[in-house]
């Protein structure tokens, strides 16, 4: 591979991994959220006693906060398998850094 070609595959890999990195931040806020707003609605939804139509389905999200746990775990689990997939596809891990 020329000089000019192996800085631009590093140049692009470089790219390509911080946005991998704000895509996983912002995913990890996002989850973060919905979790937070899912427990918050049922506790609204506790309290008031409110039921029917989308509080019943906020109370079965909220009292199966343990099963959502595992479902975002395995997504995560499941994005890191097929990053490391791809990464190894292209060949990032045959480009020298030097």
């Amino acid at each position: 591979m020329r000089a000019s070609a192996r800085s631009r595959s590093a140049v692009f890999f470089a790219l390509g991994h911080s946005s991998v990195v704000v895509i996983a931040a912002a995913l990890s806020v996002i989850v973060a959220a919905l979790v937070g707003g899912v427990e918050a609605l049922g506790l609204v939804a506790g309290k008031l006693g409110l039921a029917g139509g989308m509080w019943d389905a906020v109370i079965a999200a909220n009292d199966n906060l343990g099963t959502l746990g595992y479902v975002i775990v395995a997504i995560f689990v499941a994005s890191w398998a097929i990053s490391v997939v791809a990464y190894r596809l292209m060949g990032y891990d045959k480009i020298s850094s030097a």
